[in-house]
C-alpha cells in the first residue's frame, strides 16, 4: 500500500486510533503514506519524512528522542519535578533485579519502605506502559507478587502513596494548551443477570492485549471490601470499578473535557514542557479542586504521545495535522 489516496477504507479502518486518524490527514494534506503494517507507517512529504507507530514510537516527529527517553524513566522523571519544585506523590524507587542498585534502594527495601509509607501503597515499573502492574496493593503478600511479576519486565519499580483524588489529562503542544479531561478508572456495570466473571470477559474482550487481570489484588481488595466473588451477580444500576488506574487503554473513561483553561496553568504547563524539552506533552495529574488552579496539582507521569482518546475527531485530526506541518516546515527550513 502506497499513496493515503490509494489505501483502501476498510484497510484504514485497521489500523489503531491515532495512526487512523494521521492517515486521514495524510489524504487532506496530500502526504505521502506507506503502511508498512497495521502498527508502523511512514509519511513523507517534498524530501522530508518520518516514522509513525503505535506505541513508544507513537506520531510526534517533532519531540526530541532523548527527552521521549527521559519521560520514559518514571523515577527519573518524578526527581527532576520534585527539584523543580512541582508537587508529585511521595514514594520511592527500587532496583529489584540486574546488576546496577544503590544503598537503601535494592529489592529488601521495598518492603520497609511500603510498611513505613503504610499500606495501601501502589506499585508501578519504571518504564511499562498502558499501566501494566500499575496496583494498589494492601498487603505484603500482595506487593510481593506484583514486584516478582515484574521482575520478569523491568528491573525498577516505583513505590508511592495512593493518592485518592480526582485524575486529569492535560495536553499541549509547543507549550499552548490544547485540551484537558478528567479520567476516570474503568468500571464494570451490572445487568442483574450475568455474573461479575462473565462481566469481565465481556470488558476484556473490548481490549485486547490490554485486557484487564481478574485476579490482580484491586479486584481481590474490591471483592473483600464488598463481600463478593467472581459467582457474584451485580445488581442492575450497580458497578464495580476494576483497575486501580484510569488508563482509557485498559478500559478507563473521560468526562469533563475543555479545551479551555487559566492563564495560571497555561503557565505551568509550559514550564513543564520547557523542563523536559518536550513539544507534544499530555501531563497527567491529581486535583484537589479545580485545575484552573496550579497549586491544586499532584503529578502522576508525563507523555510523549498522548493518545487524544477524549477530544472530538475534529481536535484529533487538527492536533495531528499541527504536528505535521511543524515537522514538515522546519524540515524544509533546514535543508534550505
Amino acid at each position: 500500500m502506497k499513496e493515503s489516496l490509494k489505501i483502501p477504507h476498510d484497510e484504514i479502518q485497521k489500523l489503531p486510533f491515532l495512526l487512523k486518524n494521521l492517515v486521514e490527514v495524510c489524504r487532506c494534506m496530500n502526504y505521502q503514506v506507506d503502511v508498512i503494517d497495521r502498527n508502523f507507517i511512514k509519511v513523507s512529504f517534498t524530501k522530508s519524512f518520518f516514522a509513525g507507530a503505535n506505541g513508544d514510537i507513537g506520531i510526534n516527529p517533532i519531540n526530541p528522542h532523548f527527552a521521549c527517553e527521559v519521560v520514559n524513566d518514571k523515577a527519573r522523571t518524578m526527581q527532576i519535578l520534585e527539584k523543580e519544585g512541582f508537587r508529585v506523590p511521595l514514594g520511592k524507587h527500587f532496583f529489584i533485579s540486574g546488576v546496577y542498585s544503590e544503598k537503601g534502594k535494592k529489592l529488601k527495601d521495598v518492603f520497609s519502605y511500603a510498611r513505613k509509607l503504610g499500606y495501601p501503597v501502589f506499585i508501578k515499573p519504571n518504564r511499562l506502559r498502558a499501566a501494566r502492574f500499575a496496583e494498589a496493593v494492601h498487603s505484603e503478600v500482595q506487593l510481593k507478587e506484583i514486584v516478582e511479576r515484574i521482575a520478569e519486565v523491568d528491573s525498577i519499580v516505583v513505590i508511592q502513596e495512593v493518592v485518592n483524588l480526582p485524575e486529569y489529562r492535560i495536553v499541549s503542544i509547543d507549550g499552548e494548551f490544547q485540551y484537558s479531561c478528567r479520567r476516570l478508572i474503568p468500571k464494570i456495570d451490572g445487568d442483574g443477570l450475568k455474573t461479575i466473571q462473565e462481566l469481565i470477559q465481556d470488558f476484556n474482550t473490548k481490549l485486547g492485549r490490554n485486557a484487564i487481570d481478574a485476579t490482580c489484588p484491586y479486584i481481590l481488595n474490591q471483592f473483600k471490601k464488598r463481600r463478593l466473588n467472581m459467582n457474584s451477580i451485580l445488581e442492575k444500576g450497580d458497578s464495580l470499578p476494576v483497575n486501580s488506574t484510569a488508563d482509557l487503554r485498559r478500559g478507563g473513561s473521560y468526562s469533563e473535557y475543555s479545551e479551555t483553561i487559566s492563564n495560571a496553568t497555561k503557565k505551568w504547563l509550559k514550564k513543564i514542557s520547557d523542563i523536559f524539552n518536550l513539544r507534544v506533552i499530555g501531563i497527567d495529574v491529581f486535583s484537589e479542586g479545580s485545575i484552573n488552579h496550579p497549586e491544586n496539582l499532584t503529578i502522576i507521569e508525563i507523555n510523549h504521545n498522548p493518545g487524544h482518546k477524549a477530544p472530538p475527531i475534529e481536535k484529533v485530526q487538527n492536533i495531528i495535522k499541527l504536528v505535521c506541518q511543524k515537522y514538515f516546515n522546519e524540515s524544509d527550513i533546514q535543508r534550505a
